[in-house]
């Protein structure tokens, strides 16, 4: 039963000092935890205005915003997050490349697509210089860049970051994992846009097989795999 100490939090939370951005900030923990947003969104504003200006309260903060589509207050905060984290002493790549990575949906999200690029590319150049050009998360950054380039109407970009994805992934997950799957999917999509609809079929076919193998005719890869195969090929 948690309710004597959040009960607690909630009177340490109405007064002043540096205790109320403790208690609200563990406030906006707890309502986090529940799936409560909205609650957890207010606590985390609380413990960032009112308490000492703690990273761990701006970036709650931040991301709350942005989970709840408050993009004008999560772009601020965020690019506040990004400024602390690139001149900060000991580096978190993983935050600053997260925070970049939300910078440039909100662009997207507002149809400034130029912008998203730079933050999208700055976060692959954080991704890539944190972990090789190798390590399977890179190509998740690659991923992003090529949906933002086929955004754009630049498929031949969207091609080389999604076939880049692709060969990532096979060499650091195996051939069968379940995200060449759906890396070649990707490509697949892409090669369509090319009007290389033999090529788009290759693709999906060998995906295809890979999402058979791992998951079966029921997973949800699978499906829709082949009804993009199906749609091909009618």
């Amino acid at each position: 039963n948690t309710e004597p100490a959040e009960s607690f939090l909630h009177q340490l939370s109405r007064k002043s000092g540096s205790k109320v951005g403790a208690a609200a900030f563990l406030l906006g923990q707890s309502s986090e935890g529940r799936f409560d947003f909205g609650k957890a969104l207010k606590f985390y504003r609380r413990a960032y205005l009112n308490g000492p200006k703690k990273q761990s309260y701006l970036e709650a903060n931040a991301h709350m915003a942005f989970l709840l589509e408050y993009f004008d207050e999560a772009e601020s905060l965020l690019q506040r997050t990004v400024e602390i984290l690139g001149h900060a002493r000991r580096r978190n790549p993983g935050k600053l490349f997260n925070a970049i990575t939300n910078l440039a949906h909100i662009f997207e999200m507002r149809g400034d697509l130029e912008s998203a690029l730079m933050h999208h590319q700055r976060a692959l150049e954080v991704r890539e210089k944190a972990l090789g050009p190798e390590h399977p998360e890179l190509a998740g950054a690659l991923n992003n860049m090529a949906a933002l380039c086929e955004m754009r109407g630049h498929v031949e970009e969207a091609y080389e970051y999604s076939t880049r994805a692709v060969n990532i992934y096979q060499t650091s997950l195996g051939p069968d994992s379940p995200k060449v799957a759906a890396a070649l999917s990707n490509l697949a999509d892409i090669c369509l846009k090319k009007n290389s609809r033999q090529e788009a079929k290759q693709k999906y076919e060998q995906g295809l097989a890979i999402a058979l193998k791992s998951g079966g005719i029921d997973s949800p890869l699978y499906v829709k795999i082949k009804s993009n195969l199906d749609g091909l090929t009618e």
